[in-house]
């Protein structure tokens, strides 16, 4: 169970790995960041291309090729792919291996139109939007932030990326008083809508998923279904929650189920 628990932290980057031997690839997977994932990954074979940008223009290119011989009909894979190199090439630590979500979501749910993804440092939507969006554009993203720590939301209505003056929440996972410069520009350009969220509604959140689902959310990973329980966004028959997480301290899950 260890090792398949370990396997499954860098599952994202294997997945790339994978996909590069499948379409005739190099075998290359590009990321900047933890050292340990990169130590691990190159026990897989991987090989860590950095700044070198044009091993990865030609990798691209190579990937184009694949990708006109058919691969994108097949499984969307060739698309996919361009997708995490394009954005790596914008930027070598942005958080690309977010990408293979969508590819997964739109194989199980070839008819999704509709996302909500919780937001923290923003990673995880911009990898999903931006994908997405160039897989089937017509998906509306939402991303959801806690009232206490809404400061993507704040920056949309203010035009600009902006600093709280503080933070706080019991989805503590996606706490913080700013965003990522680098990745700003990309939700605001793929994300449809931000809605905010109270402690209260996250709570209820909690306690439904807890109670109804038999999941156990902390409070980052209540987010989306907040959003939709407290009437902030829509529900349509074809919506994905994006529900990740369950490191929620007990007396923190105590006091929402009896509440």
């Amino acid at each position: 169970h260890r090792a398949l628990d370990r396997a499954l932290c860098f599952w994202r980057h294997v997945y790339v790995a994978f996909i590069c031997c499948c379409c005739c690839l190099s075998r290359a997977v590009v990321l900047a960041r933890p050292l340990f994932r990169r130590r691990r990954v190159c026990c897989l074979g991987g090989l860590f291309l950095g700044k070198q940008l044009a091993q990865l223009v030609a990798l691209l290119c190579e990937a184009r090729n694949d990708a006109a011989r058919g691969l994108v009909g097949v499984h969307g894979v060739g698309k996919l792919l361009l997708c995490r190199l394009e954005l790596l090439l914008e930027r070598e630590d942005l958080e690309g291996g977010r990408v293979p979500l969508a590819l997964e979501l739109l194989q199980q749910l070839p008819d999704v139109d509709q996302i909500v993804v919780p937001i923290g440092g923003g990673g995880l939507i911009t990898g999903i939007s931006y994908a997405m969006k160039h897989l089937k554009p017509g998906v509306r993203i939402v991303g959801v932030m806690p009232e206490g720590s809404a400061v993507y939301a704040a920056s949309r209505a203010a035009g600009m990326l902006v600093t709280l003056d503080s933070c706080a929440s019991i989805a503590d996972a996606v706490v913080r008083k700013t965003g990522e410069p680098y990745l700003y520009p990309y939700i605001e350009e793929y994300v449809d809508d931000i809605v905010t969220v109270s402690e209260d509604e996250l709570r209820k959140a909690i306690k439904l998923a807890c109670l109804y689902a038999k999941l156990t959310l902390e409070g980052a990973a209540s987010l989306a279904l907040a959003a939709v329980t407290s009437g902030k966004c829509a529900l349509t028959e074809q919506t994905v929650l994006l529900c990740s997480g369950g490191n929620i301290d007990g007396s923190v899950l105590l006091s929402c189920l009896q509440g």
